[in-house]
Parts: C-alpha cells; sequence; structure tokens
C-alpha cells in the first residue's frame, strides 16, 4: 500500500502469556482502534491494529497494569501470528 492521504504507520499488537507481541505495517488511520478502547480488547486476548503515534501511550499503559512490552526478537516473534488471515 502507497503511503499517502490518510495511510500511517502502525502496529499490529497482541498480548500472549503477559508480553506485548507486535508487528509493524502501514494501513489506513480509520481501521486503527483508539487507544482507550485498545486496553479492554487486549485485555481479552484481541489482536488489534494500533497507530504508530499511540504506542508511546500504549506501551505505559500495559507496563503500568503488569504487561512485558519489551521488544522481542524476531526467533520469539517467529512463535506467535500476528498477520491476519483470509
Amino acid at each position: 500500500m502507497a503511503i499517502s492521504g490518510s495511510a500511517t504507520t502502525a502496529y499490529i499488537c497482541r498480548i500472549v502469556d503477559g508480553k506485548l507481541y507486535t508487528q509493524h505495517t502501514t494501513v489506513q488511520r480509520s481501521i486503527c482502534v483508539p487507544l482507550d478502547s485498545a486496553l479492554p480488547k487486549l485485555a481479552a486476548g484481541e489482536k488489534l491494529t494500533i497507530a504508530g503515534n499511540d504506542m508511546a501511550a500504549l506501551r505505559m499503559r500495559l507496563q503500568n497494569a503488569g504487561v512485558d512490552t519489551s521488544i522481542w526478537s524476531a526467533a520469539e516473534l517467529a512463535n506467535i501470528t500476528l498477520k491476519e488471515t483470509k
């Protein structure tokens, strides 16, 4: 997807075993989940797309809730499927 108009850098996020896993992507801004509604959905195990400019705030809130927000290696990420399948 070309970066133009309302496209933005974003992250596909999921919490697994108390750790935040992310994968970068570029999407239309309109499909990004607002930060306030993201927290309960992530806690419920959902996989969400979060705008890049919301990631620092998301990490801070998750750290305060006891979630490990360290950056995980590619080998660790290979065990978690983050991309949506159709």
